[in-house]
C-alpha cells in the first residue's frame, strides 16, 4: 500500500501507482478520461483531441495541468479492530443499534486521528475507518492529498480504451 494512490476528481476516481522517484504515478485510462476530456475543451488548437489521439509531455514544461484532479497517498494503515469492537461487545445490542454504534464509533477514531494528524502537516490529510471484514475487522488509513496533478502521457483511445470496461473489470 506505500505506493498506493486515489487518483481523479476529490481524489475518488480510480487507483494508481508511483512508478518513479520524481512522483509519476500511473493509471488506467478511464481514470484520467475526464481530465484529458478537459484539457482537450481547453486546448488553444480546436482540433486537438488528447482523447482521440493521446499525448506525450517530452519536457516538464510540455505536462498539462490535470483540472480537478487530486491524488491521496497512503501514508498509513492501522488495525483500529479492537477499538471498535470492544464497543459493542459487551452490549446486548439489536442489529440496528450495533450497526449505528460501529458506524458512530468508525467515525469517531476517524475523526480524532484526522485532527491530530492535521495539527502535525497542516492540513492536506484525510482519515477513513474501512471495515475489511464485516463485523470483524477495520483499518484507519491516513491519506495525504497531493495538488499538482499533470497530464504526461496518454495513449490514444483507440489503445488506452481497447476491449472497453468490460476488459477493463474483467
Amino acid at each position: 500500500s506505500d505506493a498506493l494512490v486515489s487518483v481523479g476528481t476529490a481524489g475518488r476516481g480510480g487507483t494508481g501507482s508511483f512508478v518513479s522517484k520524481q512522483g509519476l504515478i500511473v493509471t488506467n485510462w478511464h481514470v484520467a478520461y475526464d481530465a484529458v476530456r478537459r484539457a482537450s475543451i481547453d486546448a488553444a488548437d480546436e482540433a486537438i483531441d488528447y482523447v482521440r489521439d493521446g499525448f506525450v509531455a517530452r519536457s516538464l514544461q510540455q505536462e498539462i495541468e490535470g483540472p480537478n484532479y487530486e491524488c491521496w497517498i497512503t501514508e498509513a494503515c492501522l488495525d483500529v479492530s479492537d477499538k471498535v469492537l470492544d464497543s459493542v461487545s459487551s452490549a446486548d445490542l439489536d442489529p440496528l443499534e450495533r450497526a449505528n454504534t460501529i458506524r458512530n464509533v468508525r467515525q469517531e477514531i476517524a475523526q480524532k486521528a484526522q485532527e491530530a494528524a492535521s495539527d502535525n502537516k497542516g492540513g492536506g490529510t484525510r482519515c477513513d475507518v474501512v471495515e475489511m471484514i464485516p463485523n470483524k475487522s477495520y483499518v484507519l488509513f491516513t491519506y495525504k492529498r497531493l495538488r499538482d496533478v499533470r497530464i504526461v502521457y496518454v495513449p490514444p483511445k483507440s489503445l488506452g480504451n481497447f476491449g472497453g470496461d468490460i476488459d477493463n473489470f474483467e
